[in-house]
């Protein structure tokens, strides 16, 4: 082809903030860029449509991707580009096809990398996690978490009448941690355990367990999370799911929620797997302290009544008691199920978790002024 009649620009080098007011110059394989003080060369297969909205159309080259050249609009420039193969249909379909296609592969390799990749790894990852790194982040954990779930104030009496039957429990259990329980101010019935050997315990489930044996086989259940490094597992993978999250949405809130849903419907079965290691961790450290294992089954019989409402008022709206979810769609085993391996443990105990006066004094952790 011919050359054409020069066109007029803006052109940015990429380089410098400077503006160029250049000639434009179509001709066979490319684009001759050329002004005071600036001079260019695009290939006419490097040219890039970058934006033709508006009033001009601004092109820039895969060779040099900051730099820019805008034309502004004109049936004459339109003409001359459109014969110069620069705007060219069936090229921008082409590159949307390829675009897609790319977006398409992208989002397969991140769907991979969240759902299979970062659950795989976690483990792994959590395994090599130096100890006291793990407490170190186990702390920094807590310490958020306590901004949800407040402390107790005042447990000093109730941290003494505890500790020598965390002592017990964590010798029976030999975690690889210092256990570190505190207690919180929260009506659910709950305890949990995060990275490095930090255990929660709520005011609700003092309130909702009857005996110090209870206690003992809930703290050994959450000692079996700590001993397995469940904490540290999640820890990670949450930590995979957020990078990615970040890189995804630029942090939408939204977006977050759809995926977070997406991923825990992938790790149910891990979840439920943790759940009954945890029980069997339980199991064998209460039996290896001489308290009867079957205490665990009668706290999940506590926690049940509770969930059913039991007692005077009903804890949960009707529709909730009444509704069953199946065991596959649980984050935690069946509580039936576990009540009934945890009773199938039962032996005689041959020692006691807690005083009758220590028992009333942990009970009344959360309720000191």
């Amino acid at each position: 082809m011919s050359d054409v009649t020069a066109l007029e620009g803006r052109f940015h080098d990429g380089v410098t903030a400077a503006e160029h007011r250049v000639a434009v110059t179509i001709v066979e394989d490319g684009l001759e860029i050329a002004g005071a003080g600036a001079r260019a060369f695009w290939r006419k297969q490097d040219v890039v449509v970058v934006d033709k909205s508006g009033d001009v159309w601004r092109l820039s080259s895969s060779e040099t991707p900051d730099a820019r050249l805008a034309i502004e609009k004109s049936k004459a420039a339109e003409t001359a580009l459109r014969d110069g193969g620069i705007l060219d249909p069936r090229r921008d379909a082409i590159r949307g096809l390829w675009l897609a296609g790319g977006l398409l592969a992208l989002s397969a390799s991140l769907a991979f990398i969240v759902f299979v990749a970062i659950p795989l790894g976690a483990e792994p990852l959590a395994r090599a996690t130096p100890r006291d790194v793990e407490e170190q982040l186990g702390e920094n954990l807590a310490r958020q978490v306590n901004v949800f779930m407040r402390p107790c104030e005042k447990t000093a009496p109730a941290d003494a009448a505890i500790m020598p039957l965390l002592n017990d429990l964590e010798a029976a259990g030999d975690p690889g941690f210092t256990i570190m329980l505190t207690f919180v101010q929260e009506d659910t019935p709950n305890a949990l355990a995060v990275a490095g050997g930090q255990i929660m315990v709520t005011s609700g489930l003092l309130e909702t367990l009857e005996s110090p044996d209870e206690l003992a086989a809930v703290i050994a259940h959450e000692i079996g999370h700590v001993k397995s490094r469940d904490g540290m597992i999640a820890l990670y993978r949450n930590a995979g799911l957020g990078i990615l999250l970040e890189l995804i949405t630029g942090g939408s809130g939204v977006a977050q929620q759809i995926v977070m849903v997406g991923g825990q419907l992938t790790e149910l079965s891990y979840t439920r797997a943790q759940e009954a290691r945890a029980d069997r961790v339980a199991i064998a450290i209460m039996g290896d302290a001489g308290l009867d294992p079957a205490a665990l089954a009668r706290a999940f019989e506590r926690l049940k009544g509770y969930k059913r409402g039991d007692g005077d008022e009903p804890r949960v709206p009707k529709q909730m008691r009444d509704m069953h979810v199946p065991e596959w769609l649980q984050s935690h085993p069946d509580i039936d199920n576990r009540i009934v391996r945890a009773r199938a443990a039962q032996r005689p105990a041959r020692a006691i978790a807690m005083s009758p006066e220590d028992w009333a004094t942990v009970r009344a952790a959360c309720k000191a002024k």
